[in-house]
């Protein structure tokens, strides 16, 4: 459920942890109702039931197989959590990916470490404390056949997001 997290410090920062809960549920029932009468993509690309919270964004196999498509080989996928975890690791198998030389290790890793600006969502969950372990339950069980699609379909189980 890693997109629905920025979701909380996002656009619905304003909202408590119990009303995030209530939002959550409802967005969760409006967008099973459309998986009723319309097909996934369709679903995640319309506007019709997102609410405060914008599920659809966290579904991320509906928009990384238009990706996919689109650029081929020259797709590479990567997590936020792989490039906050191991910035500098993350960024030279970037410039691998497209072909770049790899710059100077040293030099990159005082980029990296200058620049690192901290999540600005920070501020939001010592204002309005944690998302609430059913919330967090909720959108796990939401959105855990399509990170498992997800998964398969780039053949890794990172994306599982556990």
């Amino acid at each position: 459920s890693s997109g629905i997290n920025a979701e909380y410090g996002g656009k619905a920062k304003h909202l408590t942890p119990k009303t995030f809960h209530t939002v959550a549920q409802q967005v969760i029932n409006d967008f099973r109702q459309c998986l009723m009468e319309r097909k996934l993509r369709n679903c995640c690309f319309t506007d019709k039931h997102l609410g405060e919270a914008r599920l659809a964004l966290g579904i991320y196999i509906c928009f990384v197989t238009d990706w996919a498509t689109l650029f081929n080989d020259s797709f590479l996928a990567l997590t936020l959590n792989e490039y906050h975890s191991e910035p500098v690791k993350t960024l030279l198998k970037v410039y691998n990916h497209i072909g770049l030389s790899e710059p100077n290790v040293d030099e990159l890793t005082e980029f990296v470490t200058s620049s690192q600006i901290k999540n600005s969502n920070d501020k939001v969950k010592r204002s309005f404390g944690n998302m609430l372990p059913e919330t967090r339950e909720l959108l796990d069980d939401f959105y855990r056949p399509y990170n498992e699609a997800l998964a398969e379909y780039l053949g890794d189980s990172k994306y599982l997001f556990k």
